[in-house]
């Protein structure tokens, strides 16, 4: 008869991601539910993509211009922005919802290219790597989980004095 402590068990094995949203600052307090409340800066079906100010000072302030050949880590805004688009890809996303942070130009990229993830598995992004190629604009590359198949997603985004935009998108 064999012993049970030679038997092979499974277990679990916990997910090495990191989560995507950093822990909320302790100063952060919610508004308060009596008293007026600031109008939304946002559009009817558009992704709360709405930033804390630290995080917009983050994206308006990306690192001054490098070498090409250095890439450091995304944002989490990036990154949330990043799974956005995949989705999107794969069909989970309504395309509206990115309509303020996309150019005319990569809208029309990702409509052509609506679908090519599939409806299988909704995407998970598993890194996301920024460089900046010339004052003012970067480029990002991620690499995302769709399913039994891995993809490559690439991204520009352009920022000007008050914003930033995607303003091309290549998926393979």
């Amino acid at each position: 008869m064999p012993d049970p402590a030679d038997e092979i068990r499974l277990i679990p094995v916990p997910r090495s991601e990191p989560p995507l949203d950093p822990p909320q600052p302790a100063g952060d307090e919610p508004l308060p539910l009596d008293g007026p409340v600031p109008p939304p800066a946002w559009l009817q079906d558009a992704l709360a993509l709405d930033f804390s100010p630290a995080e917009q000072a983050a994206l308006r302030l990306l690192p001054t211009y490098e070498r090409a050949s250095t890439a450091r880590a995304a944002s989490p805004a990036l990154r949330r922005f990043t799974q956005a688009v995949a989705e999107v890809l794969a069909g989970a996303r309504p395309m509206r919802q990115l309509h303020r942070r996309l150019s005319p130009d990569a809208r029309r990229m990702l409509q052509a290219a609506l679908g090519t993830y599939g409806p299988w598995a909704r995407p998970v992004l598993r890194s996301a790597r920024v460089h900046e190629v010339s004052q003012g604009a970067s480029e990002l590359v991620a690499i995302l989980q769709c399913g039994p198949r891995t993809r490559a997603l690439a991204l520009r985004i352009e920022r000007d004095d008050k914003d930033w935009r995607c303003t091309a998108i290549e998926t393979a």
